[in-house]
């Protein structure tokens, strides 16, 4: 059975056979491509790391969750984690409102069903990202400015953005070559000279306006 990249949480699996399938990539209460948040103070750190952002580096430390289920936290909502690096990190579920993550790290992440409403995704990198039925209402996906004449573009190559809803959001310049957008929500969103190459947009509502 072909299980790649499906949702098993709070399935029950005592009975399971699961021979020959193919996993890779599905969330179960019990497994998760992500190292446990248990293992670390995870909190403490986004804390340190916010601190870092804020103070410009005076106080606090960055941090590197590369690879971590941080489920488990529930929400992070409004949190300055600009450069964060969180790579193949799992959000699954969060509550990430108006979250400050310019120029993050987030290459292979897993944001499906994340509430991103307002966030500043300015400049992330979020190449094969999956944000399927993510809110990403108003948030910004525009580029980010890292220098006088110098603009880095958001990264959303081969992302899935199946069902998100982007309405509202700023996706100037973005990066979409061959990102899934199939039946993403995108009214009054703005992708003007985004790169949209091999991008599949079938059933995506409000796209020409948006273009």
């Amino acid at each position: 059975a072909d299980l790649r990249d499906a949702v098993l949480v709070g399935v029950k699996a005592t009975m399971w056979r699961t021979d020959g399938a193919d996993m890779s990539g599905a969330l179960t209460d019990h497994k998760s491509a992500g190292e446990p948040v248990g293992k670390m103070p995870a909190a403490d750190m986004l804390s340190e790391h916010a601190q870092w952002c804020e103070t410009g580096g005076a106080q606090g430390q960055p941090s590197v969750f590369d690879g971590v289920d941080l489920r488990a936290l529930k929400s992070i909502r409004g949190y300055n984690l600009t450069a964060l690096s969180a790579k193949g990190a799992v959000f699954y579920g969060l509550d990430m409102g108006g979250v400050q993550l310019q120029g993050a790290h987030l290459e292979g992440a897993d944001l499906r069903s994340v509430n991103l409403r307002g966030a500043d995704l300015r400049g992330a990198r979020l190449a094969r990202a999956r944000l399927d039925g993510a809110d990403l209402r108003e948030a910004q996906l525009g580029p980010l400015m890292i220098g006088v004449d110098r603009l880095m573009p958001a990264d959303l190559t081969g992302a899935s953005l199946k069902g998100a809803d982007l309405s509202g959001a700023d996706l100037k310049r973005a990066n979409l070559v061959d990102a899934e957008l199939n039946r993403a929500i995108l009214h009054g969103a703005c992708l003007k000279q985004a790169e949209m190459r091999g991008a599949v947009t079938l059933g995506a509502k409000g796209l020409e306006a948006a273009l």
